[in-house]
């Protein structure tokens, strides 16, 4: 995988309920349901359900640090 796929693929997803599990440092982890609404070069936004937004890089999906479905 590499950061063009991400990029498109993320393109593809844009605006599109999702679930997203983030494995954040020291075993902990967080589940919640989103959409991707914006995507720059390296990084891209999510909003959550509940209307938070998190940024994420394209290196925590390379990592598996972050999975969508």
């Amino acid at each position: 995988m590499n950061i063009t796929t991400i990029h498109n693929y993320l393109l593809s997803i844009l605006n599109q309920e999702h679930s997203f599990q983030y494995f954040g440092s020291r075993g902990q982890t967080e589940s919640f349901d989103g959409k991707v609404i914006k995507v720059f070069s390296r990084t891209f936004l999510v909003e959550t359900k509940s209307g938070i937004l998190k940024s994420f890089s394209y290196s925590d999906v390379i990592l598996h640090i972050l999975i969508i479905t």
